[in-house]
């Protein structure tokens, strides 16, 4: 009997002093977590406090970009005023000085009357997209109505093209980032109401990822093809779905 009472003392000893440093243990978590929060909230502050002495700091820079780049423009220099557009645009990607919409479709327009081709007409314009001849396809049809099923992006569908030897898809995409990159997925795929899946074969303005295509600045807008098999004669709609699961149009019908 005696054994048995030491027992339950011990037991119960033990319970009591777990209990505590179960206490003991959360009251250290809230502490914790409280220190934690206080630190980010602080890192926060001071984060915000140097963001705004840098804007301060380079806005005479970003003005005098700006301001030279539209005197430029106005003398005819475009080359110039491209350049400095460009560096009034860096400035405002971090620091927000104007409205960057804007400044982007300044930027661009001046792509096309410079004529700069590395990041210019030939990655941002319809030349390497748009045909010239669609006769060629037996159903073409441009701003199909269909389903925007896990939109992560400002993707949407320009042009659905059917031919007997292909499916061709031209899409549209708004840049977000200073820079956006954009590619395409391997695994990206077509399927018709009556057949499987059918794989990516080829593209227009655009990489298979691991290769991209640099956008420099937000707003501006990517147009791309993609290039599949075709789809069986007998089918009615199809869906086209991001490799990565970034988007997927459904019930896009082409009859």
């Amino acid at each position: 009997m005696k054994k048995i009472l030491l027992t339950i003392c011990a037991i119960v000893t033990s319970l009591a002093c777990s209990a505590q440093w179960t206490q003991t243990d959360r009251t250290l978590q809230q502490l914790g977590d409280g220190l934690k929060a206080v630190l980010g909230s602080v890192e926060r502050q001071q984060a915000a406090k140097l963001q705004a002495q840098q804007k301060a700091q380079y806005q005479e820079a970003f003005n005098d970009a700006y301001e030279t780049a539209k005197i430029l423009e106005e003398n005819g220099e475009y080359a110039d005023a491209l350049s400095k557009y460009e560096d009034a645009a860096k400035l405002n990607c971090d620091y927000g000085y104007t409205d960057q919409r804007k400044l982007s479709s300044k930027i661009t327009s001046l792509y096309k009357v410079v004529g700069k081709t590395e990041e210019g007409p030939s990655i941002l314009n319809n030349d390497k997209v748009t045909l010239s001849d669609y006769s060629a396809y037996r159903f073409v049809r441009e701003n199909p109505i269909c389903q925007a099923k896990k939109m992560r992006t400002d993707t949407r569908v320009l042009r659905v093209c059917l031919s007997d030897k292909e499916t061709r898809i031209e899409f549209e995409c708004e840049n977000p980032y200073c820079p956006g990159a954009v590619s395409a997925h391997p695994k990206t795929y077509i399927k018709g109401n009556k057949g499987g899946k059918l794989g990516i074969v080829g593209t227009d303005n655009v990489e298979l990822a691991p290769g991209k295509v640099i956008v420099p600045f937000p707003y501006q807008k990517l147009r791309y093809a993609l290039i599949f098999p075709p789809l069986p004669a007998e089918a009615t709609s199809f869906e086209v779905a991001d490799g990565r699961g970034y988007w997927k149009f459904t019930d896009i019908k082409i009859r």
